[in-house]
């Protein structure tokens, strides 16, 4: 069961999600802020980034509880989020699209100083490959 944890009531803040096993109420992993979620019967997975500096974006596969990491380049989250009016990585992607078990996923990113010129980058994942066990 995918946990959804609201930090304030309309505070604009993102949720944080931990997955649960409904049987006994543990925690099985902490995704903290996600950037997407499915929860198609075919498909079961979180997206969310996976480390501090921004760097990693990261697909939990909930069936088979499996991690693929995928790299951004260094810095190019963490830049815009310090120097844009963008207080959250997670709101820079836009929603997934999926056809022919290609995800496809877009991202803003800051091109230089100015705070609000961005230019947008995909990521591919390719769902079969993350549904082997």
């Amino acid at each position: 069961m995918l946990f959804e944890n609201r930090q304030s009531s309309g505070g604009g803040h993102p949720a944080n999600f931990e997955l649960i096993n409904k049987e006994n109420g543990k925690v099985i992993e902490e995704f903290g802020t996600i950037i997407y979620y499915s929860d198609k019967t075919s498909d079961n997975y979180v997206l969310y980034l996976s480390s501090d500096s921004l760097d990693t974006l990261t697909l939990y596969n909930i069936d088979n509880r499996t991690k693929f990491h995928y790299s951004i380049p260094s810095g190019r989250l963490l830049k815009t989020v310090s120097a844009s009016s963008r207080m959250y990585a997670e709101l820079l992607f836009e929603e997934p699209k999926e056809e022919n078990s290609i995800l496809t996923l877009t991202y803003r990113y800051l091109v230089n100083s100015e705070p609000e010129k961005l230019d947008t980058d995909v990521i591919t994942i390719d769902l079969q490959t993350t549904n082997k066990r």
